[in-house]
């Protein structure tokens, strides 16, 4: 990459820097691709945990309780 083409892009100095440090070394790179995906995976898991049990233990107190409709649980 030119320059030119870094300050067009909007890049500058240290983005130009900074982009060459990831691209010189590929692997490293990927590597680190893969694990941050993990990561973003983990964290997608925890919250629908976190909701599916807000969910559920919203819908056994909050909701109206079916012996109103002549249902009894207890």
């Amino acid at each position: 990459m030119m320059r030119g083409q870094a300050y067009r892009w909007g890049m500058g100095m240290a983005g130009l820097l900074a982009w060459r440090n990831l691209a010189h070394d590929r692997s490293r790179f990927v590597v680190t691709l893969v694990g941050i995906s993990f990561a973003v995976v983990l964290i997608a898991m925890q919250i629908g945990l976190f909701l599916g049990f807000t969910d559920s233990a919203t819908s056994r107190c909050c909701w109206p309780r079916p012996a109103s409709r002549g249902l009894h649980w207890f």
